[in-house]
């Protein structure tokens, strides 16, 4: 079918996302006028709402990352229980190793001024600070060895049994790297590890095995003695006391001297100071930092194991709230996806998109206060009812226009059916002007003529029957047997032609009756009748005749007015002047014209011969 066009022309801009909707609420009323087949436009290029502009696909698209956060987080239950009860262990693993740590430190501070002592006494470099030698050297330096080779076995085993795993898990910790006294503590914890790595706490434990061996009484030597062993687990026995570098004496089976251990605490003060130990009384603040640090951490990791339950919990419930979300949403992108029930909405920035714009340069006029919609319909865009389809598009525009943005924008359409329908309805505006001018005239002629109002209204009348008569049959003819509908212009122009004709044949005959009629109304009709049918049936026939030539005629229009005016002519010649016109005058009677009074005429006598008298009988004596 042809496309017809409705055209929106508003003040206001177009282009935004409530007018776009209002736009699109006309269209879908448009679409479900009867007969309507497609309507196109800026909100559906395809004749359907855009699938991506409906909030039921927008929210079906909402809920599916919901549904799928839902089930990941409902796969993950398991790991979420394992992540609680995992951070609930490394709190409890972290609150016992804070125990231990605080004894492993006390037994550090204790070894490390221990090391001081005797590399202050019998070092040959630069000592530490911070010690003096007692009355009793050979006692406090065998007590010494004693005491270091314990706390350095205590501090070895706490290092593999808690420092070494939490210095492990605290590195590359992004919480513990986000904190700067927990990245302090890690810092410190390492130089223990340091130390436990590159052979320190070995060389400390050898150290410890010499002392031990220093003897109270520096004159009972034993005769043999075995060697010394390492306190450090998993270390083989020294060699000799050559094992600690830097050691002079080379003797085995010796025991050893004071002065021969100054290279080995030498070798060990290096490997301290080189851990960042310089001093013992800055190594008493550092390990009481370390023992905040640690005390902290251990607080934290419990804030933290509680958090993480807290969070698995919430989790939880977020996942059935999502699950519940996603399936709110899902549906109503399965169950109201109907335009009725689906809603509209263009989101701003697609405005300003390249695809837009494109489909807005064929909808939309540049200043966007302009949109057009085409409209297709299923009727045959020639047809009245194609016609009448036009008002109730237009009905059905103008009812989406209250209280939206489209309220005072002017709403029209344009077409080949729109023109037809308008050429219609001025048509039938002037048929109606035309047909009550026309009757009026007539009708005002004939009582001028006539002088009287009885007569006229019934020539009238029988004039206005034969036409309809002609019509129907015309109709009967064309619409029912031919299957072809009778043209606009048909029912006018044959009026005007059968009432014109019509009317002056039936003022002919009228007058004749009038004038015949002084001996009485029947006589002057029969009289009329007998003197008159002959030329007017003649001149019936050939008008008639004329007008059926016109049933040879390519243009449907013309056969259609020329078979009408033939059949009404007709109808005239042989029924309504013939029959119709004479009875209605015989029974109406002198009625015929009022309110006028009808006077027989007044006798005279001819000039000339006296014997030729003429009388005149009056109307009753007929």
């Amino acid at each position: 079918s042809l496309p017809q066009y409705i055209l929106i022309s508003s003040p206001q801009d177009l282009r935004t996302p409530k007018a776009l909707a209002d736009m699109e609420q006309l269209a879908y009323r448009v679409s479900q006028v009867p007969d309507i087949d497609i309507v196109r436009g800026i909100t559906r290029p395809t004749g359907e709402s855009l699938e991506q502009a409906r909030l039921s696909f927008q929210a079906g698209e909402v809920g599916k990352p919901l549904n799928q956060a839902a089930d990941a987080i409902n796969t993950n239950t398991d790991n979420l229980n394992l992540l609680a009860s995992g951070s609930d262990q490394i709190a409890d693993v972290i609150g016992a190793i804070r125990g231990q740590l605080g004894q492993t430190l006390t037994t550090v501070s204790y070894l490390v001024r221990s090391l001081a002592f005797m590399q202050n006494q019998y070092g040959t470099g630069t000592a530490l600070p911070g010690f003096e030698l007692g009355n009793d050297p050979l006692n406090t330096i065998h007590g010494l060895g004693g005491n270091m080779g314990v706390n350095t076995g205590d501090a070895v085993a706490a290092y593999d049994k808690s420092i070494a795993p939490v210095l492990k898990a605290l590195n590359g910790n992004p919480v513990c790297d986000a904190d700067p006294k927990c990245v302090a503590t890690r810092a410190r914890l390492q130089l223990l590890a340091d130390a436990r790595n590159d052979g320190t706490l070995n060389q400390i434990a050898n150290l410890c095995t010499l002392l031990e061996e220093v003897p109270v009484d520096p004159t009972a030597l034993p005769a043999e003695r075995p060697m010394p062993t390492s306190v450090i687990p998993g270390k083989e026995k020294p060699d000799s006391l050559t094992t600690i570098p830097g050691n002079k004496t080379t003797i085995p089976g010796t025991p050893p001297t004071p002065g021969g251990m100054g290279p080995a605490l030498d070798s060990i003060s290096q490997s301290l100071q080189a851990a960042g130990i310089t001093n013992p009384a800055d190594l008493e603040s550092q390990l009481t930092q370390l023992q905040q640090g640690i005390d902290l951490l251990s607080v934290a990791s419990r804030q933290v194991a509680d958090g993480v339950a807290l969070l698995v919990d919430q989790t939880k419930k977020l996942g059935v709230g999502l699950d519940q979300a996603s399936s709110f949403l899902l549906a109503m992108k399965r169950d109201a996806n109907t335009q009725s029930m689906a809603g509209f909405y263009i989101p701003g920035q697609i405005l300003n998109g390249e695809e837009f714009r494109k489909a807005a340069a064929i909808f939309i006029s540049p200043d966007g206060r302009s949109a057009r919609f085409l409209v297709q319909s299923k009727l045959n865009p020639f047809s009245a009812e194609a016609m009448d389809q036009v008002n109730e598009i237009l009905a059905a525009s103008r009812s989406a226009q209250p209280n939206t943005t489209l309220a005072d924008a002017s709403i029209g359409m344009t077409g080949l059916t729109v023109t037809l329908r308008d050429t219609r309805d001025y048509y039938y505006q002037d048929l109606r002007f035309i047909i009550m001018t026309t009757i009026l005239v007539v009708l005002g002629i004939l009582i001028v003529l006539l002088r009287a109002l009885v007569a006229p209204l019934y020539l009238i009348v029988s004039v206005i029957v034969s036409y309809l008569s002609a019509l129907g049959m015309g109709v009967v003819v064309f619409q029912f047997i031919l299957g072809q509908e009778l043209h606009w212009s048909v029912p006018g122009l044959t009026f005007i032609i059968l009432v014109a004709v019509g009317a002056d044949y039936n003022l002919l005959l009228i007058s004749r009756i009038r004038d015949e009629s002084p001996h009485g109304i029947r006589s002057g009709v029969i009289r009329t009748v007998s003197q008159t049918g002959g030329v007017i049936t003649a001149a019936g026939l050939i008008f008639a005749a004329s007008m059926i030539g016109l049933q040879f005629s390519s243009i449907t229009t013309l056969v259609q007015i020329g078979f009408i005016i033939a059949t009404g002519i007709l109808l005239d010649t042989f029924l309504v002047r013939t029959v119709t016109v004479p009875a209605t005058a015989v029974l109406v009677g002198k009625a015929n014209w009022w309110p006028s009074k009808w006077q027989p005429p007044v006798p005279v006598k001819p000039v000339g011969r006296g014997d030729a008298e003429t009388q005149s009988l009056s109307p009753e004596e007929n």
